[in-house]
C-alpha cells in the first residue's frame, strides 16, 4: 500500500483520495520505486507528536520525513540518506517529489549550473520513450547523479 498523509485530516488517506488543498493525490507508484517504505516506515519519528507541521500537499510519510531533515535539520542528501540507512538515490526522489510539489525550492537541492546542464541536454537527448533518464546521464558524461537530474527535471 502506498499512502498520502493528510496532516489537516490527521490520518493517512488511501491513494486516490483528495487532499484538502483541492489537489489530487498523485497516483500509486511502482512497487520498485517504493520498495523500502514499509520498512522504514517503523524508523520515522512521529514529528507532529514534536509539534513540526507537515506542508499541506500529498507527501507519502517517508517522502515527508525527508524533507523534514532537508528542509527544517538542513541535513545534506548524503546524510539523510546515511542516517536512514537507504540510498541517497531514494533521498533525491523523495526530494524532486517535493520540488514538484511546490514545497521544495530547486535551488536548495542543486546549483543553477547543473540545473542549466541537464535541461540542455534534455533538449539535445530527451528522455527515452519509457522516462528513463540514462541518456541525459551519458550526455552529461556521467558527472550529474540521477538523482540531481531528477530534481533539474521537476524544477520545470
Amino acid at each position: 500500500d502506498c499512502y498520502i498523509f493528510a496532516p489537516q485530516a490527521n490520518h493517512l488517506l488511501t491513494n486516490h483520495a483528495t487532499v484538502a488543498t483541492g489537489g489530487d493525490a498523485s497516483p500509486p507508484r511502482p512497487k520498485a520505486e517504493r520498495s523500502g517504505e514499509r520498512r522504514e516506515a517503523s524508523k520515522i519519528p512521529d514529528l507532529k507528536k514534536q509539534g513540526i507541521k507537515q506542508p499541506h500537499v500529498a507527501l507519502t510519510q517517508t517522502e515527508f520525513y525527508t524533507w523534514h531533515l532537508f528542509t527544517n535539520e538542513k541535513l545534506k542528501a548524503s546524510d539523510i540518506a546515511a542516517h536512514r540507512q537507504i540510498s541517497e538515490n531514494t533521498i533525491y526522489e523523495h526530494l524532486s517529489h517535493s520540488i514538484e510539489l511546490g514545497v521544495l525550492k530547486w535551488d536548495m537541492v542543486i546549483t543553477p549550473e547543473i540545473r542549466k546542464r541537464v535541461l540542455e541536454a534534455e533538449k539535445t537527448v530527451g528522455k527515452a520513450p519509457d522516462g528513463f533518464l540514462k541518456r541525459i546521464h551519458l550526455a552529461l558524461n556521467s558527472e550529474v547523479s540521477y538523482g540531481q537530474i531528477r530534481c533539474a527535471l521537476a524544477s520545470k
